[in-house]
């Protein structure tokens, strides 16, 4: 059986489209975004999408700053429609998967010590073709290689 994960930030001109056809979503980063998922896929009387709530260390990208994240994960959680099941970090980009170490370690015990109260966040999304290897160290459940499996992406 395929299933398809979504990557990438959930706008909202997309978010029906993942909320038809994702399987799960890896890149949750705004309330706005999960109340659009949970809407349309409450309207469609589709299960529950799961989704893993993007934290972002460093200021830089998409994503829930982690001294934001258990408000966050309050409202998030009480949607209907989606089912929050886990965290998911991209680190900055480095030559060395040793450097990503303490943001896979960050999001880790971020996980761990928000679990207490929301038992359901299992899953921990992080890691890619470059340093994939460090993340199971530190507790990956989901590893993202694509460009292992498919090659250099063009850049246009």
């Amino acid at each position: 059986m395929v299933r398809w994960h979504y990557l990438g930030p959930v706008q909202s001109h997309t978010a029906n489209a993942v909320a038809d056809h994702a399987d799960v979503v890896h890149s949750l980063g705004s309330l706005r975004a999960a109340k659009r998922l949970a809407r349309r896929r409450t309207a469609s009387a589709a299960p529950p999408l799961p989704v893993l709530v993007q934290v972002d260390f460093t200021a830089e990208r998409n994503g829930v700053p982690p001294d934001e994240l258990e408000g966050f994960l309050a409202e998030a959680t009480a949607l209907e429609g989606i089912e929050v099941c886990g965290l998911m970090t991209l680190p900055p980009l480095t030559d060395s998967p040793e450097e990503a170490r303490p943001y896979f370690r960050r999001l880790r015990e971020l996980r761990d010590r928000v679990s207490e109260v929301h038992p359901g966040l299992r899953e921990l999304s992080m890691g890619m073709s470059l340093d994939y290897e460090v993340a199971v160290e530190e507790g990956a459940t989901m590893v993202r290689v694509g460009t292992t499996l498919f090659g250099e992406r063009n850049k246009h």
